[in-house]
């Protein structure tokens, strides 16, 4: 027996849109945390610094 059932698109394609916006500025603490320590230990000043920016990033959008 299939437990398949149909989902309209635009139920599918809202959720989606709204989990997308949601993990634009909502990671778990402990990724932010692998960030920080990444943007610590790159060697690499371009890379360094967009790892600093995506933690800049994610700080500024937790507080809004």
């Amino acid at each position: 027996m299939s437990d398949v059932r149909a989902i309209a698109v635009s139920v599918l394609r809202d959720a989606v849109a709204r989990l997308l916006a949601d993990c634009n500025v909502e990671i778990p603490a402990d990724i932010l945390t692998g960030l920080r320590l990444a943007a610590a230990r790159e060697p690499a000043p371009l890379a360094r610094r967009t790892l600093e920016q995506f933690v800049h990033n994610y700080e500024v959008a937790a507080v809004d």
